[in-house]
């Protein structure tokens, strides 16, 4: 969300889908530029900032180790903002988690 001018918005959403959890993140902030998204993308992302990006790749490199199948998609445009999604399989909840959301 930085470097966007206004009020910044940023909307979840969270649904179930043929058995696989799919979560989206969008905000209307200041988006980034093709090389960067690219470089996110692959892996390759070095961030200018101690506080930029660096988040995003261990997310996606952890969510593959824990879901082999599943999915991290990244998208954005300069100007317009940014929109993550992550799919991995729905799992029923142990019966201590249970306990937990009761």
């Amino acid at each position: 969300m930085e470097a966007s001018s206004g009020s910044g918005i940023i909307r979840i959403r969270i649904e179930e889908k043929s058995g696989f959890v799919h979560i989206t993140i969008t905000d209307n902030g200041a988006g980034m530029n093709r090389e960067t998204l690219n470089s996110l993308r692959v892996g390759t992302y070095i961030p200018k900032r101690e506080d930029s990006g660096i988040g995003i790749s261990n997310v996606a490199a952890r969510l593959k180790m824990l879901y082999p199948e599943s999915a991290f998609h990244i998208y954005s445009l300069k100007g317009i903002g940014t929109c993550i999604r992550l799919i991995y399989p729905a799992v029923s909840p142990t019966e201590s988690e249970k306990r937990c959301i009761s």
